[in-house]
């Protein structure tokens, strides 16, 4: 259930979904480190903000979105 959240996520925002192992096979399980760790690996400042903005409408959260990463 929360791959196929993550996966709609993605395709919500139109960005390559980044669970995926060696280019081909979907990740099976998941655990929270590997979420945070999608919005470390390459990505923009504004990309990050793209998907925790749909994340916090995918998971129904109200908390601010941050600005900053560092």
């Amino acid at each position: 259930m929360l791959l196929d959240l993550l996966r709609k996520t993605y395709q919500n925002i139109r960005m390559r979904y980044p669970f995926i192992e060696r280019e081909k096979e979907e990740y099976s399980d998941i655990c929270p480190f590997i979420i945070f760790g999608s919005l470390n690996k390459s990505i923009t400042q504004e990309n990050r903000i793209t998907i925790i903005k749909e994340y916090r409408k995918t998971f129904n959260v109200n908390a601010k979105i941050p600005t900053g990463f560092d």
